[in-house]
């Protein structure tokens, strides 16, 4: 177990050490920025790399595949067309690709195994090769701090938000709000992280499968819909959140009352049945005592008949006795 031990350390330290000699000898002299404290694990695959921008304390896990597809007229003082924020953990094997604009924000995770892209997959069936023709794409950002599940696809023109989970497995093709957990294929949400509560709440329109859908999900009552709406407006700032804000205030005072209404008659039906209970215990209580007072009146209706007939059978006794006494002198006197 000690060998063992020694031997994954030693494994472990000969990891970080090649990746760290690769990337100052190497990885670090391709890309067009590349941040202090970087790391990239071997092997590392590129294409154009002149184009992508690497922060700096950023972590690329092995087998990765990063390239960049520029316009054939470029100008070496263009932006990068792949940029890569602070502090970004990027596991093994994901593969980013960037034709027009792909943004990873700073502190974000990208597991193992994940396809981030910006160009679109189109092109003329009756044209040259695919990978001939000119590659158009949209605008992709994952935001601060996201963390992008093992296995995801985020496709061209997608923006996740700050902070925002997406599941692994997902494939995402819009827009996923800051401090929303989404799932799916395509992903959409179904968690909204309520900072006041600091819990997961349902996001609104999440029902289960072949449910209408009419904006809350069944279980989920109006005071979390208004929460789920003051987190949306708060995460996003924006215009569409303010109107959610509206229409979540609108449903909570509707539900407010119908809550009060409900809980009035909650309380009133509670306290019918405690009134009842009051009024069967006290018939109960009286009831017990009416028999106890008819059992005390048996019982002394039965002494007082008792005594008579003890009166009497003392009487009898004392009669027997002194006649008892009186027959011994008779006979004396007879004789």
């Amino acid at each position: 177990m000690a060998m063992e031990s020694r031997a994954v350390r030693m494994h472990g330290g000969w990891q970080r050490l090649k990746a760290r000699w690769m990337t100052r000898l190497w990885y670090a002299r391709l890309f067009g920025r590349f941040g202090p404290r970087s790391r990239v694990a071997p092997p590392l695959h590129v294409l154009h790399p002149e184009r992508a921008a690497v922060g700096s304390g950023v972590t690329i896990g092995p087998g990765c595949r990063i390239e960049t597809h520029p316009p054939p007229l470029r100008s070496r003082k263009a932006p990068p067309l792949l940029a890569i924020g602070d502090r970004v953990r990027i596991g093994g094997h994901v593969r980013l690709v960037s034709c027009t604009s792909l943004i990873i924000g700073d502190g974000a995770q990208i597991e193992d195994g994940c396809l981030i892209t910006d160009c679109e997959y189109e092109g003329a069936p009756d044209g040259q090769a695919y990978f001939r023709q000119p590659k158009t794409g949209r605008p992709t950002v994952i935001g601060e701090g996201a963390w992008i599940g093992a296995g995801t696809v985020v496709l061209a023109g997608s923006r996740i938000g700050i902070r925002a989970i997406v599941l692994p497995g997902s494939v995402v093709d819009g827009d996923i709000p800051p401090w929303t957990l989404a799932a799916g294929q395509p992903a959409r949400v179904i968690r909204v992280f309520d900072k006041t509560s600091r819990r997961w709440l349902p996001a609104a329109g999440a029902g289960a499968p072949g449910d209408a859908g009419n904006g809350i999900v069944p279980g989920i009552g109006a005071m979390d819909a208004a929460r789920i709406a003051a987190s949306a407006e708060a995460a996003a700032g924006t215009d569409a959140g303010r109107e959610a804000r509206g229409d979540g205030g609108t449903v909570a005072g509707a539900g407010n009352a119908a809550a009060e209404r409900v809980a009035a008659g909650r309380a009133a039906a509670a306290a019918e049945q405690a009134a009842e209970k009051c009024a069967a215990a006290g018939q109960a209580a009286a009831e017990h005592a009416a028999a106890e007072r008819i059992v005390a009146e048996h019982a002394a209706a039965e002494r007082i008949a008792a005594e008579p007939a003890a009166t009497d059978q003392a009487a009898a006794e004392r009669a027997a006795g002194s006649a008892g006494d009186a027959s011994p002198v008779d006979g004396k006197n007879a004789g």
